[in-house]
């Protein structure tokens, strides 16, 4: 081979054993985190997010079982999400006692920022989802402090405020003046009380919804019903009342009554309003009650609603609810359209 092309080769060789390295370019440094927010994403990622609705299940009805069927789950599924949450929280967070399970203090802390963070998801994400695929059924459970508080005109209100929500939606009323219900409230247990007085607590948020005053009923055909009821006549007339014993805390009436040193003749007790309204239908009794009750019983039991003879402030009743379910937006159109209708009825 001649001289000539043995260098051409040669070259050829060597260049084709270079091998260019590309150049990486240098790393840019991440942003500094803020104090604390590593660690907070860190916690955040290695929580399986799945078990949240299973914690806010079990803090609402604080049964293993109950939650189980809820969530269409096996009871030892539960268990073990429970397991899994006591890890990661490195606490207890429900506590065995004789009827199911009862959350700790550290529960209890969780559960507004769990379940208010759920519901806005639900809200935001899932509802939106489901714009065109059947109307989700709502469970909307309401408590009432005291049975005088419980008549038809607060019992049609609140139905007809569910109605307006879903026409799938469930009520569930029921007396809670026995009971913890501001800490109800907290666990998502209740989603509104309803109570003659305002809550001073930061966790909680009261309003106004009506004022209401009391009137006179008899039947139709009483002597009483043509006559102008003055205060002697209200006193010696035979009355049916509502006596309750200790779940009422507190009477209008029986209070102004009281401090005007005034006694009525007690003919019969009942407990409830429909009892007192039938009672006067069928007699010459008289009873007294809100306006706004009474009214819904006139017209079926043919009442004659009268004045009451002497003053009697008005008596308020308020709705309380967990104060960070304010923008909740089915909580906010319910409490709205309670308002609303309990409003309309005066």
């Amino acid at each position: 081979m001649p001289l000539g092309q043995i260098r051409d080769k040669t070259r050829r060789t060597a260049r084709s054993g270079t091998r260019r390295v590309a150049r990486r370019p240098a790393k840019e440094p991440f942003a500094a985190e803020p104090h604390g927010c590593k660690g907070a994403h860190n916690n955040l990622r290695h929580l399986n997010l799945n078990l949240l609705p299973i914690f806010q299940v079990l803090t609402e009805q604080q049964s293993l079982s109950r939650a189980a069927v809820i969530l269409g789950m096996s009871q030892s599924a539960v268990s073990h999400a429970l397991t899994k949450l006591r890890a990661h929280f490195d606490d207890p967070l429900f506590i065995r006692v004789k009827q199911g399970v009862e959350p700790t203090a550290r529960a209890i802390q969780l559960s507004t920022p769990i379940s208010l963070a759920l519901n806005l998801i639900r809200d935001e994400v899932v509802t939106r989802d489901r714009a065109g695929d059947a109307p989700v059924a709502l469970q909307l459970r309401c408590g009432v402090t005291d049975p005088l508080d419980e008549g038809p005109a607060l019992a049609s209100a609140l139905m007809q405020a569910v109605r307006q929500l879903s026409a799938d939606a469930t009520l569930t009323s029921s007396l809670v003046g026995d009971l913890d219900w501001k800490r109800m409230l907290r666990l998502r247990q209740l989603d509104m009380v309803f109570d003659s007085k305002a809550v001073q607590d930061d966790d909680l948020i009261s309003e106004l919804v009506v004022e209401r005053k009391i009137v006179c009923f008899v039947r139709e055909g009483n002597p009483l019903a043509d006559r102008e009821l003055d205060l002697p006549l209200y006193l010696s007339a035979p009355h049916v009342i509502m006596d309750v014993g200790n779940k009422s805390t507190r009477s209008p009436l029986r209070e102004s009554l009281a401090a005007a040193g005034l006694e009525r003749t007690i003919a019969a007790r009942v407990h409830s309003h429909a009892h007192a309204a039938l009672m006067v239908s069928q007699s010459d009794m008289i009873a007294s009650g809100f306006a706004q009750d009474v009214t819904h019983y006139a017209r079926q039991f043919k009442l004659r609603i009268l004045p009451c003879p002497f003053i009697i402030p008005p008596s308020p009743l308020y709705m309380t609810w967990l104060r960070v379910r304010t923008g909740d937006r089915l909580h906010r159109r319910f409490r709205r359209a309670v308002s609303e209708l309990c409003l309309a009825d005066i």
